[in-house]
């Protein structure tokens, strides 16, 4: 929980990994200045393009924020390159 209040306040990457209720989730991510990545059960990642993209992210109703794309969500990790696939991904 330290990693997710930490990310709240640094935002250390514009990639992060968010948990919580899939329409939570879906809420979320349609109301901040994000791009949906890639999404599971539970999960999705995002690029924020904004400051403060992750307090608004909780503000609307996400879980947890975890920087970066995380791996062992079993997708792998975005490191500012687009995955061509994970484009295709709709709500």
């Amino acid at each position: 929980m330290g990693v997710a209040g930490l990310a709240a306040f640094a935002e250390p990457t514009s990639t992060v990994t968010i948990f919580g209720p899939q329409a939570a989730l879906i809420q979320a991510v349609s109301r901040s200045d994000v791009e949906l990545l890639n999404a599971g059960h539970g999960f999705m990642i995002v690029r924020g393009h904004a400051a403060g993209f992750v307090k608004a992210l909780y503000v609307a109703g996400v879980w947890t924020v975890l920087p970066g794309g995380i791996g062992a969500c079993g997708t792998p990790f975005y490191a500012g390159a687009r995955n061509a696939a994970a484009s295709r991904v709709t709500l």
